[in-house]
């Protein structure tokens, strides 16, 4: 009995507490590839840069991504085609985003077993800012380089600064309104510190009455 016992917790031993060595041929799936490869290669993944990179105030082609710090173990792919790295990912909007990625190169004995995807956002950017409308008015949002002009009319936008130049826009407001919206942050910690400092004296007011 007591052998039939042991040979039943034998077989329970190896069905749920398998080795390394098991393990790693489960999730493998394929000679000579480990944990520790994948996990190289994980970090190897998460080392790889996409940069932003501005080329240019037009209509076409005016962003790009310069990807770098590519493994020769992996490659980068995008819509299925692979990228060549060497040169600047380009022809790219503002306000959109492309989604990369990235996969273990053929030949490498983890080939097939690991995709990462990497969204890369491009900003919005202003085709007005540099025209000469915004000389003299560079306090306005429209005439900022990070604005997104895809939001007004061209019409729109000759409206505003003739109304700026022409006194109809306050300008020490205008600057206010500008400030507040770039630097909002500003307020709510000045606000966190004024709260603080008044339940420091109020918590102190009340010891003393005790």
């Amino acid at each position: 009995m007591k052998r039939y016992i042991f040979i039943f917790l034998l077989i329970l031993t190896i069905l749920f507490i398998p080795n390394k060595t098991f393990a790693e041929e489960w999730y493998k799936g394929q000679y000579g590839c480990s944990y520790s490869d994948i996990n190289k290669l994980r970090t190897l993944a998460s080392a790889i840069k996409f940069d932003v990179k501005y080329l240019g105030n037009l209509r076409n082609n005016e962003y790009g991504i310069q990807i770098s710090n590519v493994s020769k173990d992996l490659v980068v792919y995008f819509n299925d085609e692979k990228v060549d790295t060497t040169k600047i990912f380009d022809d790219l909007y503002p306000s959109t985003y492309s989604t990369f990625v990235i996969k273990i190169a053929e030949g490498n004995a983890c080939s097939g077993l690991l995709e990462i995807p990497k969204k890369v956002t491009i900003p919005a950017h202003n085709y007005y800012y540099d025209e000469e409308l915004c000389e003299g008015a560079s306090d306005l949002d429209i005439c900022d380089p990070n604005y997104d002009s895809t939001q007004i009319t061209r019409v729109e936008f000759e409206q505003r600064i003739d109304d700026y130049k022409n006194g109809k826009l306050d300008k020490n407001t205008n600057k206010f309104i500008e400030f507040s919206k770039k630097y909002w942050y500003v307020y709510v910690i000045a606000l966190a510190i004024i709260v603080s400092v008044v339940v420091v004296i109020y918590s102190k007011k009340r010891k003393i009455k005790f």
